[in-house]
């Protein structure tokens, strides 16, 4: 990888996986290079000064932008890049105009022990940020070689330097731009550290503004595959090798390995609507409609218990017509705790016996999660378990879709996998989750944000979901 129009050139030889995806190969050139990833970037394939067309690879902040186009997120680096001499190239700062030329040099097999990249060799440090591109840290460069020679420098021009070195002196600004710890980078790069930085190590609020590059690159404590729950093991097993990573770094974020205690009180309260809808219905049932819907006066009741007045608007008085409650009846059933039989709905024998123990329940119902009629809710499911598990939202920038398209699942349509359909697939754990209070209600009736409680049962689900 060099960049462009530097001279002498600066550039780094870097050793990594052939199958990563693009999003992933940003943060590496980041690290690399040294930049700060604080500006835009582009993957082009093809030379913009020869070529034309040339293909451009969108970024997340292009497609939210309604670019259309390829995702950077759905090319793999093999896909580009081949043959010793084939290039890809990387813009960073469309300001200063950083353009990078990957360009492979050789290929060999590689083993389960290979890092997930290294610095091979290198040349120069990276430039500062901001400073003009590669003719305006030239021009800096010279100013520094002129002051350090006693040269007389204009005030603007000291400006200049100032704003880009700080308060680095002249002769260490010269010798500086020569020296390169390939050392440190290369150590940064083998554990997996995004600008320095373990993804154990980083605050939440520092987390929060990192997005799937990093994820896919960083795992403070990788989990280990034999103390995890089978189901779990097996998602790993099965998933993409370009993916893979960004699964065991989410499943290291949600602790999965860590013990879950749940209070007695905490369980009653969060239980309670499926516990009251157990009482509610009781062995002997309640008749439904010759459609199969519940009756008015049951959906009211409902509705009620649940106070859906504050989430949905409309008489309530129709399960057609209040899809709250249908959904809270679909997962009352997935969960175990209600039957429908001969026109009327029931509740289980084993659902009684839980409304009365709200510990008990409260395990059951994590067992029986993530729920779902087919395969790919249930998988979707257990993203979103990670996801609770992990503290994040909905709102939070975990590729979901990337993982579940890592699975093995697409859309007939072709369209790219995003989050909201893997929330959508898995609306029947969503809606468990809602009803058992694990998502915080002062962030809104929709809200996904987790609550500690919510991230204990999410663990919990986690824990306990047989194969």
């Amino acid at each position: 990888m060099e960049l462009v129009d530097t001279t002498p050139p600066i550039w780094r030889l870097i050793e990594l996986p052939s199958t990563i995806a693009l999003d992933a190969l940003h943060p590496i050139v980041q690290t690399a290079m040294g930049w700060t990833d604080s500006h835009l970037h582009q993957f082009v394939l093809g030379d913009p000064q020869v070529d034309w067309p040339v293909e451009r690879y969108l970024t997340a902040f292009d497609i939210e932008e309604g670019d259309v186009g390829v995702a950077e997120a759905d090319v793999r680096l093999d896909e580009l890049v081949q043959q010793p001499g084939d290039e890809l190239r990387y813009t960073y700062d469309f300001g200063d105009g950083w353009d990078h030329v990957l360009r492979l040099q050789s290929v060999r097999t590689r083993s389960d022990d290979d890092p997930p990249a290294a610095l091979i060799d290198g040349a120069r440090a990276c430039p500062p940020e901001d400073c003009g591109g590669p003719y305006g840290y030239e021009e800096l460069l010279g100013l520094a070689a002129r002051k350090a020679a006693g040269q007389k420098v204009e005030p603007e021009e000291a400006e200049r330097l100032s704003l880009a070195f700080g308060d680095t002196g002249t002769e260490e600004i010269r010798v500086g731009a020569e020296r390169l710890d390939k050392a440190a980078i290369d150590a940064d790069l083998r554990a997996g550290r995004y600008r320095g930085v373990l993804a154990g190590e980083l605050s939440e609020e520092h987390a929060a503004s990192l997005g799937p590059d990093l994820l896919a690159l960083v795992s403070g404590s990788p989990p280990d595959l034999a103390t995890i729950a089978p189901a779990l093991a097996d998602l790993v097993a099965r998933c993409e090798p370009n993916t893979r990573q960004l699964l065991l770094s989410l499943i290291a974020a949600a602790r999965v390995d860590s013990a879950v205690v749940v209070d007695a009180q905490v369980a009653a309260t969060m239980v309670e609507p499926f516990a009251w809808f157990v009482r509610h219905v009781g062995t002997r049932g309640l008749t439904l409609t010759a459609q199969g819907y519940l009756r008015p006066s049951d959906v009211r009741a409902i509705a009620e218990r649940l106070n859906l007045g504050e989430e949905w608007i409309g008489a309530m008085n129709r399960e057609t017509m209040t899809p709250p409650v249908a959904e809270f009846r679909q997962v009352a059933q997935q969960l175990g705790l209600m039957r429908v039989a001969k026109g009327r709905i029931h509740a289980t024998a084993r659902g009684v016996a839980l409304a009365e123990n709200p510990t008990a329940m409260w395990w059951q119902l994590a067992e029986r999660l993530p729920a779902g009629r087919r395969d790919a809710e249930r998988e979707a499911g257990f993203l979103v378990l990670l996801t609770v598990a992990a503290g994040a939202d909905r709102s939070s920038r975990v590729d979901l879709g990337r993982l579940l398209t890592g699975l093995g699942w697409q859309l007939r349509s072709g369209r790219t996998l995003d989050d909201s359909t893997v929330w959508a697939w898995a609306i029947t754990t969503t809606e468990a989750l809602r009803r058992l209070g694990c998502f915080d209600p002062s962030a809104g009736h929709h809200s996904t944000t987790p609550t500690a409680a919510g991230r204990a049962f999410a663990r919990a689900a986690l824990r306990t979901h047989p194969t």
